[in-house]
């Protein structure tokens, strides 16, 4: 969408400005249909993971590994509603080490989850905005270092995202590291 509004606002041909703004509205609903979707989707993801540590925790291990199997679903949607494709190398095998807690193994609080989940959504928005600081990158890791156990002292790839500033960076950290809090996702496990 983006490489359309750019052809079009370089092209000489156009002199109508309501086609502009037409683009870029379009861009603002996109936006806003990313975050409704996101909104909703976190919403599921937190109903299902309090329900399957309900399941868990009372010895139910069968219907908590098929509950689950929908857990990763709902964060995989989750994932590919937010992603903004950055990569870092090494940052999965190195969350996945220093990660102390694992749906499969420990609790979360519902709430600083529901926080951490929302903390995405927003700094998704703030991406798309260009509006997105070196604040927002240092309080979505130090949350995430929060929610999951996760010593940063321990982690040269989250402190150069901190010392970067790259919010895509941050966001794909976190959405990694809440990837590796459920075990996974489409049939690939981390344990």
């Amino acid at each position: 969408m983006i490489g359309v509004l750019l052809q079009v606002v370089n092209n000489d041909e156009v002199v109508n400005e309501s086609v502009v703004s037409t683009l870029f509205g379009r861009i603002q609903y996109d936006v806003e249909s990313l975050i409704s979707k996101a909104l909703g989707l976190a919403d599921d993801i937190l109903v299902t993971i309090s329900a399957s540590q309900v399941l868990r925790d009372v010895g139910e291990h069968e219907a908590f590994t098929d509950l689950l199997k929908l857990v990763k679903y709902l964060v995989s949607e989750f994932v590919m509603t937010l992603s903004v494709g950055s990569y870092v190398n090494g940052l999965a095998s190195e969350i996945s080490e220093l990660m102390s807690k694992k749906l499969r193994f420990s609790s979360v609080d519902e709430d600083v989850l529901r926080d951490f989940l929302i903390e995405l959504i927003y700094l998704r928005e703030r991406i798309a905005e260009g509006s997105a600081s070196c604040r927002d990158v240092d309080a979505l890791v130090r949350m995430m270092s929060h929610v999951f156990g996760i010593d940063i002292r321990g982690s040269r790839v989250l402190k150069r995202i901190l010392k970067s500033c790259n919010p895509g960076l941050a966001l794909q950290a976190g959405l990694l590291s809440l990837i590796l809090f459920v075990g996974g996702i489409d049939g690939v496990n981390y344990v």
